[in-house]
């Protein structure tokens, strides 16, 4: 019965590793290190956000529109959306 556990256990370990990073869901203009840092979509607006090369910032990167823009942002405005859902 115990050799039961082993698989059960593995299965457990891999599960949680396959796991997406995080999402910190950070607005426009705050500091990030990869676009899963910003929000998709800027609350304010319709436009997406990615985390862009910025030289005053201290990670060198900050959240801010550009394009190719998500049709979700523009059908679900003032939302920050999910990356996962997105890609």
């Amino acid at each position: 019965m115990k050799f039961a556990a082993v698989p059960v256990l593995a299965l457990y370990i891999s599960l949680v590793s396959a796991q997406d990073e995080p999402q910190r869901h950070l607005g426009q203009g705050a500091e990030c290190k990869k676009n899963r840092d910003c929000c998709p979509c800027d609350t304010g607006s319709k436009d997406s956000l990615y985390c862009n090369p910025d030289k005053h910032s201290k990670t060198g990167y900050r959240c801010t529109k550009k394009d190719p823009k998500h049709s979700w942002c523009a059908n679900n405005r003032g939302q920050c959306g999910d990356w996962d859902h997105l890609n």
